[in-house]
């Protein structure tokens, strides 16, 4: 019973409340109130009994929050602003940038929440997936610049190292306000085809040998593919300039099997470029395990002629990395 005319919204309020014993000593107040504007409400509880003694709670607060961030305009850019392209010697940086919209204003995103975001090679990773230096990268915490209004730009930087896979990189940034409401929204570029290698040795020796010898063994050079994508090789040489003759660039074989020249003698070096197929050397973290190099022998061996040559003999090869076709 009320000792004054009650509101329409004071009315609406009764009528969607519900007032109840809960248990022996405590009471259940349930109000169900739908369609409220953005913004902080206040409540507190009040009871009375019939002799006048009152109790009431503290105030407590209610944030209706129903501007979702909006995420568009997603950028994937390194420095340069084109397709990304990776270095042996050092890691990429990348930008994820994007416009983040709420209707609650800027702050509601870049003060009170936040954004993160994933860089993913699109043809085997996804959004959710662990990180690996091969396919999937993350950004746990974004941050904003050129706040104004309602918007305000997100930079997600990631380092890329260079065995990140070549082909369609995928940007996805995740905002949320300050009642946790997400928006996302999605961008891609191209990471670019890096070809390199390293050589472990830095020459190959055949050591003492005579006149009419053939190597009984092979020697190797260890090779480390440093790039993005699975190689071949190319070699190619020149004749051995010695103490005093020549020995043909033909008289040293190659192969990917270890032996001696014997059975090594089908593939002859050649001053032009010869891919060695079938050499097959796979991306480290691919290949491999997780930042376990990937590397293969080449094999060599040698022919020395009967006659006609004397002394220290040198010469040049070299080996260059191309794409496995």
């Amino acid at each position: 019973i009320y000792n004054r005319a009650l509101s329409a919204e004071e009315i609406k309020m009764h009528y969607l409340s519900e007032f109840q014993k809960y248990n022996s000593t405590q009471y259940r107040f349930y109000n169900n109130v739908t369609n409220l504007t953005d913004g902080t409400y206040t409540y507190y509880g009040l009871a009375n009994d019939t002799v006048g003694n009152s109790g009431e709670s503290e105030i407590r607060s209610l944030t209706v929050n129903t501007g979702v961030p909006v995420v568009t305009g997603v950028v994937v850019n390194d420095d340069d602003g084109g397709t990304i392209q990776l270095s042996v010697n050092d890691d990429r940086i990348v930008n994820c940038t994007a416009t983040i919209t709420d209707a609650n204003g800027y702050q509601d995103v870049a003060t009170n929440g936040g954004a993160n975001a994933t860089l993913y090679y699109n043809l085997t990773s996804s959004a959710d997936a662990s990180d690996d230096k091969n396919v999937h990268y993350t950004n746990t915490s974004c941050s904003f610049v050129d706040g104004s209004g309602t918007t305000v730009t997100a930079v997600c930087t990631f380092t890329l190292e260079h065995e990140a896979l070549n082909g369609t990189w995928v940007c996805n940034i995740t905002a949320w306000d300050t009642v946790n409401n997400t928006g996302s929204g999605i961008g891609s570029n191209t990471v670019d085809q890096l070809i390199a290698i390293s050589i472990l040795e830095d020459g190959i020796s055949f050591g003492s040998m005579n006149l009419g010898e053939n190597s009984s063994t092979a020697n190797s050079t260890n090779i480390t593919n440093e790039g993005n994508v699975q190689i071949d090789i190319r070699v190619r040489g020149n004749d051995m300039s010695c103490s005093l003759g020549e020995i043909g660039v033909g008289n040293i074989s190659y192969n990917i099997s270890s032996g001696s020249y014997d059975s090594m003698a089908s593939k002859k070096l050649s001053t032009s470029w010869v891919t060695e197929s079938g050499f097959d050397l796979g991306v480290e973290g691919v290949a491999t395990g997780e930042d376990i190099p990937s590397t293969k022998n080449e094999y060599w061996t040698i022919m020395i002629p009967e006659t006609g040559v004397v002394g220290i003999c040198n010469n040049s090869i070299t080996i260059t990395a191309v794409i496995d076709e």
